[in-house]
Order: structure tokens, then sequence, then C-alpha cells
């Protein structure tokens, strides 16, 4: 939305070359950024995929995204690939275009300005102490910690805490994870982009509660507030981290990676998602993480945009 507003105001200035008045004015443009914002990319159209912030593709009918009463900004382009794909939500800021021939409710508005990353610097970098080294289990209780390959299957379940990934993680256990955040610590190995036989992360998992503070905090045991996922990987086109099929509750931050969800199966999101790009195959369902736990958070801001 851009707003314009003129004034004649009176000057001293002007009066030497024959104008004693002139017309003053400012321009305001802003984004959909204030109030529920659910899901931001980061990337710019020269940087994101083939253009692309949001990219919507699978077969089938109703396929793509529905974001419940909240917004989505993109600050590169946005494409619907096919007629049966869809976009559903409050509203949606696009910095680049909007095509494709699928269809968008309400209609994105288009040629916005960037905006910034909503979460730089919120919550402060975990530190790894001893590493517990490789985890390969299939049942049985896993402790928080700082771990190299990281593999729970089966019926294996997730204690409380913070987990710092410095390996490969691959987390397809039907126990459900809860008060959990994954730090994916790239700067030492770790990884959510390798091949899907390698990476996967299909488990149910609820970050700890959003907190009320300021600035984020983390604890061993109590994990990051409202974090679930901070993966610090920078991943180019066409290296994507998956996500697989599954519910995951809290917020998704990945500010530097191309970001591929869904599947066969539709993927449940109760989060705010903060990625360089987003590819969505098959259908996805998000709904505001931070308005759902009824305090301030960092996506409850107003911007102006230009």
């Amino acid at each position: 939305m851009s707003v314009y507003v003129a004034k004649n105001q009176t000057t001293s200035f002007l009066t030497l070359f024959g104008r004693g008045t002139a017309t003053v004015g400012a321009r305001a443009a802003a984004g959909i950024v204030n109030g529920e914002l659910c899901l931001n990319t980061l990337d710019n159209v020269a940087n994101a995929p083939n253009g692309y912030g949001v990219t919507v593709n699978g077969g089938g009918s109703g396929t793509g995204l529905t974001a419940v009463n909240c917004n989505i900004y993109d600050n590169a382009g946005l494409r619907l690939n096919g007629s049966a794909q869809l976009i559903t939500d409050a509203g949606t800021g696009v910095a680049g275009v909007f095509d494709g021939n699928g269809t968008a409710s309400p209609t994105p508005v288009t040629g916005l300005k960037q905006v910034p990353d909503p979460l730089n610097g919120y919550w402060p970098a975990p530190t790894c102490g001893t590493s517990k080294g490789n985890l390969n289990v299939n049942s049985g209780s896993v402790i928080p910690g700082c771990y190299n390959n990281f593999s729970a299957t089966g019926t294996a379940g997730l204690q409380p805490g913070l987990y710092i990934i410095q390996g490969q993680l691959y987390l397809t256990s039907t126990t459900p994870a809860n008060g959990v955040t994954f730090y994916i610590d790239s700067a030492h190995g770790g990884t959510m982009a390798c091949n899907p036989a390698n990476c996967q992360f299909t488990t149910p998992s609820t970050s700890p509660g959003w907190g009320s503070g300021n600035t984020g905090t983390c604890s061993s045991g109590g994990g990051c507030n409202g974090l679930l996922v901070w993966d610090t990987e920078t991943t180019n086109y066409p290296k994507n981290v998956n996500i697989g099929s599954t519910t995951l509750t809290g917020v998704i931050y990945a500010p530097n990676v191309d970001l591929v969800l869904g599947g066969s199966n539709p993927l449940a999101l109760d989060s705010n998602v903060v990625v360089a790009s987003i590819t969505m195959n098959g259908t996805v369902t998000l709904t505001d993480f931070s308005a759902g736990a009824g305090v301030s958070s960092p996506f409850n801001s107003a911007a102006l945009l230009e």
C-alpha cells in the first residue's frame, strides 16, 4: 500500500525567485508485515531460486499453502506452478512479481520494498561444550546435548531441551518430541541439506514456550524459547533442506536456507517461518505460532518500507 500526502507550504527562500509557496509531499509504502506474520522469505530476486522467494508446486486439487489468518512477506518473486496450485492467507506482500497459473487469495501486493530479517540477533547462538559423539537409536530415551551425526528412529523419545547438531540429522521417530530446540551448527558440520536417505525430519515436534522478554534465551535443559529449528547453513539452489510431512510447532529460523516443505501427505505447521526461500510440494497448512502464544514477539511490529 502506498500513501502520498501533499501540502502547500509558505516559504521565505523561494520569494527571492517570485514564488511564495511550494508543494511539500511525502510518500510512504507499507508492506503487509504488521500483525500476524507467519512466513518471511529473505532472499532478493537476484539470489532466490529462479528469482522466486515462494514457489508452490505439486499436482492434484487444492495443492498449495493455506496460511490461516496470518500474513506472508516475500522479498523476491512469488510463483504458483500449475492451475491446481493455490495460496490462501490474510495478505501477501511481494517485493518482486507474482506469476504462474495458480490462484492466490487475496491477490498479492507486489513491487514492495524488501524487509530485513526480523529475528537477527534475537537468540544468542548456542555453543557446544563436550560432544556426545554420534547417536543412532530406535528406542529408549534421548537426552539433550551436543551431537555429531544424530539418528533417532522407531520409538525413540527425545527429552525436552537443546539439541546441537554438528553432523547429519535423521529424525523419524514416531514418538512426539516436546519442548525441544534443534540448533544446526553448520560451522562444525551440522546439516539438514543432505541426501534425504541420510537426512530427514518427520518426527512431530514442539518447541519450548515462547517467553515474554524482548530477546530470546537458550539453555541446555530448557532449549530456546519459542524456537524449534535454527539452521545456520547457507544453501544455494538447488541444494535444499527438506522437512517431510508431519506436524511441527514453533519458530523455524533458517535465514540462509532454501527450504523445501511437504510431501505425499499434508504438512501442518504452527510456526513462524523465516528462511531465504521456500518451495512447497503437496499441501501445507500454516498458522501463526507467536499469535497463539499470547505474548509480544518480534513478528508483531509494523514496518515502513519506503
